[in-house]
């Protein structure tokens, strides 16, 4: 019997944090200083008393800013949970193996947007790293195709190859990570997310669901009965920002005192309708901010999942801008029976350049879907047609009504 097991290189993000910061401390530091003495007492005695301080200024200096940079980049680490760029190389693989490429692309390329340093590992990494089935480059028009019901459905062109269309909220629910989900009204955001969590409970992993419903629509209750453990619902058009931001603050206050022993996954409904009323009222946005990429980094180690929802793709939508915005997972839903929406969302820097598909092929894609609507996964790195799931409004409407 073979003892072979690739997952006894797991360790937990503390773990990886450690090692990256260990990597960070610059080990030749001291013999900096020591040279840095030697050279500025030669100077004074052999040379003058004044070359002898600007050497020793020289040397401070230099000593300072490595000290300096050295701080900044152990706070990327310990905010952002971002450790790749300073791993060494036997660490960097056992990394890629259990978080995977893109999230080690993800990683890197924050760092190298801050300017840190990237270890040679990294650096060879992000020389030959090439996302998964990328498309030929484009930049989305304006005008989208309007959805013909006579045109015949055509073969999905998002990879190579013919393949299984997946059931995205059978993939959201195997991995718990953060989740932006973004769409065009119709799109069945509200039904991916909770057919997702549907999975969830009835896996019967440790997971509780916390909900923050900015819509406060009570015929949208049975979205949430029987997979919402905590759900904070007011309706934020109509409810004073004051009201809504208490409710938001004692919501979270909750979530992150909560004791549950399992993951804790938080949803933000609507979250466009959350940061609208919080702008109008000073230090919200930036406290909210400060809590979302919180959570989604940082929060990762202690169980803490986050879920947001909306249909703006753009960073003043959102709440959070590019620094936060490459951790989470992006699932975009676009509908051609919506083409300005979906013009909208396809111009933000929500989708890499390289993945934006033409009007023709996000057609192609919709007139594949049983529901009419083209989805892209960011972790895959493909678009699908969207599957048909249950609605559980119509669902809860059709017992009524029997």
């Amino acid at each position: 019997m073979s003892r072979f097991n690739p997952k006894g290189i797991e360790r937990s993000a503390e773990d990886w944090e450690v090692s990256a910061i260990r990597n960070t401390d610059d080990s030749n530091l001291q013999w900096v200083t020591l040279g840095g003495i030697v050279g500025s007492v030669g100077a004074w005695v052999f040379a003058s008393p004044l070359l002898g301080l600007v050497a020793a200024a020289a040397t401070i200096f230099y000593l300072r800013s490595r000290i300096d940079n050295s701080g900044k980049e152990q706070e990327l680490i310990q905010t952002y949970g971002c450790v790749a760029h300073a791993l060494s190389p036997s660490d960097f693989l056992a990394y890629r193996m259990q978080l995977g490429d893109e999230e080690v692309a993800n990683q890197l390329l924050f760092a190298q947007k801050h300017k840190f340093p990237i270890k040679s590992a990294g650096l060879d990494f992000l020389a030959n790293y090439q996302p998964a089935n990328q498309s030929e480059t484009y930049t989305p028009t304006p005008e989208l195709p309007q959805v013909s019901r006579q045109q015949t459905t055509t073969q999905v062109i998002s990879s190579p190859t013919a393949e299984k269309v997946p059931d995205l909220a059978k993939e959201l629910a195997a991995r718990l990570k953060p989740t932006l989900i973004v769409g065009v009204p119709g799109a069945g955001k509200d039904i991916l997310c909770w057919n997702a969590v549907e999975h969830i409970k009835r896996s019967g992993e440790a997971v509780k669901v916390f909900c923050i419903d900015p819509k406060g629509d009570r015929n949208e209750l049975p979205y949430f009965e029987g997979r919402v453990d905590k759900l904070y619902s007011l309706d934020f058009n109509s409810a004073e920002p004051e009201e809504c931001y208490e409710l938001l603050q004692a919501a979270l206050k909750e979530y992150e005192e909560d004791t549950f022993d399992g993951t804790k996954l938080l949803i933000f409904n609507e979250l466009n309708a959350t940061t609208k009323t919080l702008k109008r009222i000073k230090g919200a946005m930036g406290w909210l901010e400060s809590k979302l990429t919180f959570y989604s980094s940082s929060g990762r180690s202690r169980g803490w999942v986050i879920w947001a929802i909306s249909q703006s793709a753009h960073e003043k939508g959102l709440g959070f801008g590019g620094e936060t915005r490459p951790i989470f997972i992006k699932v975009v839903l676009i509908t051609l029976a919506n083409p300005d929406a979906a013009v909208d969302i396809l111009r933000a820097q929500i989708i890499a350049a390289e993945q934006k598909l033409p009007p023709q092929e996000l057609k192609k894609i919709c007139d594949r879907s049983p529901v009419g609507v083209a989805v892209y996964h960011g972790s895959l790195q493909k678009w699908f047609p969207q599957v048909k799931m249950r609605d559980f409004l119509s669902e809860a409407k059709s017992k009524v009504v029997a």
